[in-house]
């Protein structure tokens, strides 16, 4: 666990968004995600934080914020995030028990 821990305290360090005590959740489904925006800090980017409790895979759906609508990072991996975008938002595949730390794509 410790090199996980030790990714997540750099990535805080790194994106000033996750320092910020802002924060506001967005619609998604289903019920065993959450999903939230950090907004801007300090002239950084957004980051949208995407959460999956439950103990299967899950394709969830983000009505994403203004700046979401390309293709995403994932912060956490270091890797490209494929989206499925439809006529309800973004839908992202996880994992079980799995997370995204996205931001929009440079």
């Amino acid at each position: 666990m410790r090199p996980y821990y030790a990714r997540l305290i750099a990535l805080r360090k790194r994106l000033a968004a996750l320092r910020s005590p802002r924060f506001s959740l967005v619609d998604t489904g289903p019920e065993s995600a959450l999903v939230y925006l950090r907004p801007r800090e300090n002239g950084s980017e957004p980051v949208l934080v995407v959460m999956n409790w439950a103990a299967s895979p899950q394709a969830v759906q983000v009505k994403p914020p203004p700046g979401f609508r390309g293709a995403l990072q994932d912060e956490l991996s270091g890797e490209p995030v494929p989206v499925q975008s439809g006529p309800d938002g973004l839908t992202l595949d996880l994992p079980a028990w799995g997370v995204r730390v996205l931001t929009p794509a440079k």
